[in-house]
């Protein structure tokens, strides 16, 4: 897809944005846009001292920042650490990069059909079934340890890949834990989830800084 001429990578990008666009108008349920019963239960208090304290503010903030870390930490220097880090050309490792983002779409979409069967086979409660598979995904991640020691062969590509694949499945993992985690209303200029998307995105950046003084 991408060439040495400048700009090359425009029109696939073009070309795939635009088939996921159909395909999303396609699958797209008139349910999905039903808006949802509004409760009216007592809302809680919703201080930002009170959000802090709150046992589901921390777990939505581990979960957010697992999440961003591996999925950025890869996304930025993996480029960059086939080339320095293990000595691949350029144009291996932007071969490897496409099968990389492949792997990773392949674990987004994993996490449904994952949970459905979890949920309709095992008896599982869609919470369960989720945390099961963000579990399993995490393990996938977890790979990461074993990086230091692979050389430049298959085994480390492979791993990459697995990495890749449970890298980009915590999310979907965490947005359906954040649903079930949510359920009490809270005013929408403090909520929780809100509040926890700041702090993983500034806990990722805090970690990608080391790692790319490393690689120089």
């Amino acid at each position: 897809m991408m060439t040495e001429r400048l700009g090359s990578w425009r029109a696939p990008f073009i070309a795939v944005g635009l088939l996921w666009v159909v395909a999303w108008f396609i699958f797209l349920q008139p349910r999905d846009l039903a808006k949802a019963p509004v409760s009216e239960s007592r809302h809680e208090s919703s201080c930002l001292w009170n959000i802090l304290g709150g046992g589901r503010f921390w777990a939505l903030a581990i979960l957010i920042i697992g999440a961003q870390t591996v999925r950025q930490i890869y996304r930025v220097w993996l480029m960059k650490f086939l080339q320095i880090g293990r000595g691949y050309g350029e144009k291996g490792a932007l071969d490897f990069i496409s099968l990389y983002f492949i792997a990773a779409n392949i674990g987004c979409f994993a996490v449904g059909f994952v949970s459905l069967w979890l949920t309709r086979r095992r008896g599982l409660s869609p919470h369960n079934a989720l945390r099961k598979v963000y579990a399993g995904a995490c393990v996938l991640t977890a790979l990461s340890v074993f990086i230091p020691w692979l050389g430049k062969d298959w085994l480390l590509l492979v791993t990459l890949l697995l990495i890749g694949t449970g890298g980009l499945a915590l999310w979907p993992c965490y947005w359906g834990l954040r649903s079930g985690t949510l359920r009490r209303p809270y005013r929408p200029s403090h909520r929780p989830a809100e509040h926890v998307g700041v702090g993983g995105d500034f806990a990722a950046a805090k970690l990608l800084w080391p790692v790319g003084r490393s690689l120089r």
